[in-house]
Formats: structure tokens, sequence, C-alpha cells
């Protein structure tokens, strides 16, 4: 309450006073001590006559006011009879603490826009799909743990810097036929405000038949011949000998299995599968800090040491340079094999040789499995037992038709 109106009641409460001074016996004055304050807009005279000191005794100054928990307001004396104070004397209304704080009414509300699917790709109604790559974008910046959590099965997510666009590598169940699949954006994924895309997003492709195909290891075109020799050696096997000369290994893989190149789709992969059986000399040298692989061509056996090299050493094998029994090798060799098709040629062929000798005057020997059932002069005791078909010499081949 404000000094203002506290010096106004206390105005009222002299009149009051001089009034009941001349109208009563001064005996009847109550000469108790002024009673403390009253709480709530009370009394400060706690009797049913009142207090005729208490503007002009002790208390509270001229002007102040006593505060209440409910605003506050200025206590005043009776008269004597019953009355309260003189008019214009109440105690002023306590201010109203009003409703709590809104807002700014003016202020823009927060994002409640839900976002939505701009494109995917592959389109709607696409066939022969032959990548496994979808792209997403939206029409706003996602919250991107959402996104992929909706497609917990791919990988490699790219985003694009304001996060409305991504693209990231699904699984595809590719078959031997054309299949019908479905692209599904959740409803659940959310922008970054929280807001969920709502109802999911469907897009209908046609999955390209993916056709599997096994190159299998030529036998009579394949085999070992040390550099400057002229020999017939059947074996798959590569490294030098005690001497320091080369020792060359080689394998032909015929494409007879595949139809012509103009008449598929693409080349998905081609894998070379070939398995260590054994590792004579030192195990860590024979390895030639790697082994060579060059795309060649030859007729015989005994051209193995001197081909015609069309792609040399356009791999390393066993690199650090140990290697040990039993190890697998998986090579990819799609660049290779599909110069070859274009070409039209009978077979790939390709040789396995060390760059050069490691000259420890011992004869180190890496050889490889050619068939299921290997000879075991070339089978170490740690190779798995024979027979052994998921092991043999091959060329695993996937296209799309």
């Amino acid at each position: 309450m404000s000094s203002e109106r506290g010096r106004v009641g206390v105005v009222g409460a002299a009149l009051v006073l001089s009034a009941a001074a001349c109208a009563i016996d001064s005996r009847a004055v109550d000469t108790r001590p002024l009673q403390p304050d009253v709480e709530n807009g009370g009394s400060a005279g706690g009797n049913a006559g009142g207090s005729s000191g208490v503007a002009a005794a002790g208390g509270r100054p001229p002007g102040d006011s006593m505060e209440s928990g409910l605003g506050g307001s200025i206590a005043l004396v009776g008269d004597g009879a019953g009355n309260d104070g003189a008019e214009g004397a109440q105690a002023p209304e306590p201010e109203p603490k009003g409703e709590p704080d809104a807002g700014d009414p003016e202020a823009e509300p927060g994002d409640v826009t839900p976002p939505s699917v701009l494109s995917v790709t592959p389109a709607e109604g696409t066939s022969q799909v032959t990548s496994e790559l979808v792209s997403l974008s939206f029409s706003e910046p996602m919250n991107r743990a959402s996104v992929e959590a909706a497609f917990d099965d791919a990988e490699a997510f790219v985003w694009t810097a304001d996060s409305s666009a991504v693209t990231f590598r699904l699984p595809l169940p590719f078959a031997a036929t054309p299949q019908l699949f479905d692209i599904v954006v959740p409803g659940e994924v959310q922008d970054q405000a929280g807001n969920a895309l709502g109802a999911s997003v469907e897009t209908s492709i046609v999955l390209a038949a993916l056709v599997r195909v096994t190159l299998p290891f030529e036998g009579a075109l394949s085999g070992n011949q040390v550099a400057g020799d002229d020999g017939n050696f059947t074996f798959f096997e590569t490294g030098d000998t005690a001497a320091g000369l080369i020792h060359y290994g080689a394998a032909s893989f015929p494409l007879d299995a595949l139809p012509a190149l103009d008449t598929i789709i693409s080349l998905r992969q081609a894998t070379l599968h070939v398995q260590v059986t054994e590792v004579l000399g030192d195990g860590g040298t024979a390895a030639f800090d790697g082994i060579l692989i060059d795309r060649v061509s030859f007729s015989a056996r005994a051209d193995i040491d001197n081909p015609t090299i069309i792609e040399p050493a356009f791999a390393r094998l066993f690199v650090p340079p140990a290697v040990s029994a039993g190890r697998i090798v998986r090579l990819d060799i799609a660049t290779q094999l599909r110069a070859v098709w274009s070409a039209a040629e009978a077979r790939i062929q390709l040789r396995f040789g060390p760059a050069a000798s490691n000259g420890d005057a011992v004869s180190d020997t890496v050889a490889f499995r050619r068939f299921d059932d290997e000879n075991d002069s070339i089978l170490d005791l740690n190779v798995v037992a024979e027979p052994d078909p998921d092991n043999v010499a091959r060329i695993e081949v996937e296209y799309f038709q």
C-alpha cells in the first residue's frame, strides 16, 4: 500500500479520536499497551471500545502502512460506539494479483507442421532395378536418428548438410526372377522439431533378376612353371627356387557358362576364390612382400612362365607378407572378367608370382587348392579334411538379366 493512502487513514483516525474524547470520561480510556500489528487486515485495537492511543502513542509513525498477507491495510481504532472508523478512513482494497503471465501473445508458435516426402529414388513403378542405393528427399530438415532407425538393416547413410535428404544402401532381396519390392518410409520418422511424418509412404519397384554362375577351375590349362623351364607341371603353386628363379603358377576359368555380355543388364560382381593348402620354406618370406597377379593369355602349361601379359600386376596378395596354410583368398576381379567377357574370349587366365626371388637360397612355395579332392602331397595338416567342395578354386559371378 502506498504511503499517501497511509497518511489519509491516520488523519481520519485522529478526527475520530477527538470526537470520542469529548463524549467519554477519561477513566473509560483503555490504557493497556498497544497490541501488535494484526495480519490479514485485522484491527490493531484489542478491546471492544478500541484504544485511543493508536495514532498518538507508539506503534507506527504517521504515514506508514501495515502490509497484510492479502495485500495490506491501515489499522484503525474504534470510537467506543462500535464504529471502526470515520467515513473515508476505510482500508483500501488490495491490488489484484492478476493471472500468471501467458507469454507474448504476438510471439510465433513453434514448428508444428509435419514433414513430407518429396521424392524417393528409385521412383514408383521403376523396373529392372539393379542398384541397392536408395535416396529420400524431405520437405524440411529431419531428425537423422529417426530416419536411420526406420531402415535399421541399411548402411552407409550419407546426408545433405541441411539434413533434408539422405542416400543409403538397402539390402534388396534379389532372386533368379524379377521381384516386386516396396520401399516404405514409416510414419514415425520425425523432423528436427519432433513432428512425425504421420502416414507411411510406400514406393513400389520391380527388382531385376539376379543370376549366379560359377566358373570352374580348368585343370588342363592350369599349373606351374619355373622361369626358363619347359615342363608340364599340374600343381597350382608359386614361389621361388633355391637358385633364385621365379616359380609361377597359373589358373584358367572357362566362360562358356555365361551368355553374351550384350544380353544382360549389368555385371554385379566377379570374385576369385582360392585357398592356400601348403606353405613350404619360410612362411614369412614365401610371400615376397606379396604375390602379384597378372591377367594373361597362354595356350599350354609350358607357356605359363612366358605368356602374353594383358594386364600386369592388377592385384597383390598376402600383404603383410605372412601367409599360412588354410587361408582363404577372395579377390574382386569384376573389371578383369568384364574385359574378357566383352571380348568374347573363351576363358580368363590368371598368373601368380612374386616380383622377384627373396634370395634366401631356399625353395619357398605357396600351393593353392584346385579341386575338392586335392593331392595329399600339397595339403598341410591344418587344412580341412577332404573332400572340400566349398574351397575349390573358382570364380563366382553375379549378373542382372
